[in-house]
């Protein structure tokens, strides 16, 4: 496989399946995020959708934008700050399809989001807007 597009029917069991597309060699992963192997300015992102706990990810009908936030406030202000000065702005975006989280269901392909800062200022939560449907993988 030489790259993925949103909208192919290509699920993933496994996120060490998905890190290894991007040349990584793991056996196993149990987080939710792992920079990619070879470009410095991207991770690799597997949020949870709506899943009601401390981290509220959430994302739009039409999957363009996604929010991330704390509930804690004081958690969310230095998230915030963290999210703000990263050197990895740009995340590919890999969640399960109907938000139930079940380990039954594959992890798909959303797209490229990248962090839109004066948006994420204003609202005091990450803002990450789709920027691209298609990745190269190794």
């Amino acid at each position: 496989m030489d790259y993925l597009e949103y909208g192919q029917d290509t699920g993933f069991n496994k996120i060490y399946e998905i890190n290894n597309l991007f040349g990584h060699n793991h056996k196993g992963w149990m987080k939710a995020s792992c920079p990619h192997k070879f470009l410095d300015d991207i991770e690799l992102w597997y949020p949870k959708f709506n899943s009601g706990g401390e981290w509220v990810n959430e994302i739009t009908a039409d999957r363009m934008t996604i929010y991330e936030s704390n509930v804690n406030p004081l958690k969310n202000k230095q998230a915030l700050s963290d999210w703000l000065s990263t050197t990895r702005p740009v995340r590919y975006v890999f969640s399960r399809l109907n938000n139930n989280n079940s380990k039954s269901e594959n992890f798909y392909f959303f797209g490229v989001y990248t962090l839109n800062i004066s948006k994420s200022v204003e609202l005091q939560k990450a803002v990450r807007e789709r920027t691209d449907t298609i990745v190269k993988t190794y």
